[in-house]
């Protein structure tokens, strides 16, 4: 979750930057306003979309081609401090609190305001007529003014620039952004989305007004007055703090269409940040290990997709010559063919029951002699095994090993303290004489587990010497996975 936050929070920050540096001054007003609100969208979606760029996974995949050995389970009694992440999540939803009780107090004061006027009903809105002291502003469809607004000549107009926001739906914007400003109460850009977004709304009425009012009397009607009464946060007021930028707004020349390009700039922004946050997820997701008790050779298929002519039957018992112990075996294959000239077959591999069969499928004739599949094992580029003939073993078998592990491996008093847990995945090799050589971690955990495990490891080279790995009779330098999984209880 905190991750999800810091990276809307990093989204927003670098599209905001955009908007500040290019697109501010333009006096594109509706434009300005939904770029400003597709970029809140977009904060919110990209952090959960997945990556748009990929490269080559790079997964840890630790499977057949490896040997793995059964997962360690090291368990300790969980700490009762409180660690950082707690109190971070206890502060955050602290801070929560603190916004949404705000917001919620916002909007009963609008409701009280709005039950103790008299509300004139004017088709698609309405206008309360209130006894307390405050600006004109708007709420959806209501129009707020005041008995005492000192403005009875201008009423008109102001209803006019009150009604854009009505019809356009401003008030919608104002409360998405005070959810959002809610659940992100930390990060002070929505504070800017606020002002650029509530600026873009009053640029947008003003330019509306200048139908009906010249840019000379209407910059009058705003400097004539002064901020006072109350301000309600989730109101579109009529006066506000940036009236200088207003009529500097409105003395502006309107930007040329070639300005309209600038907003193109977004799309390498995204792309950037889908490439980011995608990169954050690839690395965290290269993390992730299949895992397998034992290794298996690849057997010969006995079923193909477009299967001909014979329909056969495995038989559970097998033929021929068996050439590895528990590598796989001969498969009778009885013909069910109308057709009594058809010759029986077996297979290498896995039983196979009412199915079509092919001849190309590796199968071969009863009658005949055919030798067992050769199994090939080869080392890698540096001479190392990861299939064998013979297993590597530790003294006393898997139980032996599971029994050294468990007993020496101590849970770290640093990973107890801050409540982790996890499993820490190692590769090492077994050498010919029988001693553990390149230990190292694929992923860890930190807070001491990956050291801890490390450390036990290289404790068998003083008296638990392993029994090499095999290929022809010959030992052979093996590679061997091991998980050790650190668990609070």
């Amino acid at each position: 979750m905190m991750i999800y936050l810091l990276q809307v929070s990093f989204c927003w920050i670098l599209l905001y930057a955009v908007y500040y540096l290019a697109l501010s001054k333009e006096t594109f007003f509706g434009t300005n306003r939904l770029y400003l609100m597709v970029c809140l969208v977009l904060g919110l979606l990209l952090p959960l979309a997945p990556p748009f760029f990929t490269e080559i996974q790079k997964q840890v995949a630790i499977n057949s081609y490896f040997i793995n050995l059964n997962e360690v389970v090291i368990e300790a009694t969980k700490s009762s401090s409180i660690d950082t992440k707690q109190y971070l999540i206890i502060f955050y939803f602290i801070g929560l609190t603190v916004t949404a009780t705000k917001f919620s107090l916002g909007l009963y004061r609008l409701w009280k305001l709005y039950n103790g006027a008299i509300v004139e009903k004017m088709g698609n809105y309405s206008i309360a007529h209130t006894d307390a002291s405050h600006l004109p502003f708007s709420f959806f469809n209501v129009i707020f003014l005041s008995k005492n607004l000192p403005l009875k000549k201008h009423v008109e107009e102001i209803i006019k620039h009150e009604l854009v926001h009505i019809n356009l739906w401003h008030s919608l914007d104002i409360v998405f952004i005070e959810i959002l400003h809610i659940m992100f109460w930390f990060n002070p850009i929505l504070i800017f989305y606020k002002r650029s977004l509530k600026a873009s709304h009053e640029y947008i009425a003003d330019k509306s007004i200048l139908g009906y009012m010249t840019k000379e009397a209407y910059s009058m009607l705003l400097i004539g007055q002064t901020y006072s009464g109350i301000e309600l946060a989730l109101a579109n007021t009529f006066f506000n703090s940036f009236i200088k930028n207003r009529i500097t707004m409105m003395h502006k020349k309107e930007s040329s269409k070639k300005a309209l390009v600038k907003y193109v700039l977004v799309l390498p922004i995204v792309a950037l940040l889908s490439y980011t946050i995608g990169s954050c997820k690839e690395s965290s997701e290269a993390d992730e290990i299949t895992l397998e008790k034992s290794v298996e050779p690849k057997q010969a298929s006995s079923s193909v997709d477009e299967p001909t002519a014979i329909v056969a039957e495995a038989q559970s018992t097998s033929t021929g010559q068996t050439p590895n112990k528990g590598e796989g075996k001969w498969i009778e294959v009885k013909n069910k063919a109308k057709d009594e000239s058809k010759e029986n077959y077996v297979v290498w591999g896995a039983s196979v029951k009412a199915k079509k069969l092919s001849k190309d499928d590796d199968l071969k004739k009863i009658d005949e002699e055919v030798p067992p599949p050769t199994l090939e094992y080869t080392p890698d580029e540096n001479g190392v095994y990861n299939k064998v003939e013979e297993v590597p073993e530790f003294p006393g078998g898997i139980q032996g090993l599971m029994t050294f592990l468990s007993n020496n491996i101590k849970y770290p008093s640093e990973a107890k303290d801050k409540n982790v847990e996890g499993t820490v995945f190692l590769r090492f090799e077994v050498a010919k004489n029988g001693s553990i050589e390149n230990i190292k971690v694929i992923r860890g955990i930190g807070s001491g587990c990956d050291d801890e495990a490390l450390r036990v490891l290289k404790l068998m080279n003083d008296n638990h010497k392993w029994t090499p790995g095999k290929v022809a009779g010959q030992a052979v330098r093996t590679t061997f996975n091991l998980p050790v999984k650190f668990k609070l209880s």
